[in-house]
């Protein structure tokens, strides 16, 4: 378990379906990733026991957290690896309730520091180029935009970080 000044960042539960269902049936959260409209109940479930998998203290594997605020899971956010790039990416969601309150900043400031406890020299990210606030979280927290780039049937912006 992590915490921040406003956030405890945890692994998932069971118990955090509803949560997850509340952001990936809200279509606008859903826009910027590879799936067209929403998902299903039975595609969130499988998203979670997904979550539940990628445990936080994985040094070594994908890890992801659920992140909390005020006592209610708000997002996700992780250092998960990508078989297609041959390496980790720092990635992070949210309830369209807490966008463009920092959140994802904050969250990704954290991941940075778990990449480097992970022992990783270099991480990368993806965002839509439509994704304004997320391309400029990159930007913010010291990614580098490397090239667009077609992935999961999807243009996105790839960038590239060192950590050293």
């Amino acid at each position: 378990m992590l915490k921040t000044k406003r956030c405890l960042f945890r692994g998932w539960e069971l118990t955090d379906f509803e949560a997850l269902k509340e952001m990936y049936s809200n279509d606008n959260v859903c826009e910027f990733l590879p799936i067209i409209g929403h998902l299903s109940d039975t595609q969130i479930e499988k998203a979670l026991l997904g979550f539940l998998k990628m445990k936080p203290s994985n040094i070594k594997e994908s890890s992801i957290y659920a992140v909390v605020y005020d006592g209610h899971v708000i997002g996700y956010c992780g250092v998960v690896y990508i078989k297609e790039k041959d390496k980790y990416e720092i990635m992070y969601g949210f309830n369209e309730d807490y966008w463009g309150q920092g959140f994802a900043t904050e969250s990704a400031m954290l991941m940075k520091e778990v990449a480097k406890n992970k022992g990783l020299k270099e991480v990368i990210a993806f965002a839509s180029p439509l994704n304004i606030p997320s391309n400029a979280v990159l930007k913010k927290i010291g990614y580098t935009f490397k090239e667009e780039i077609e992935l999961w049937n999807m243009r996105l912006n790839y960038y590239e970080m060192r950590l050293d």
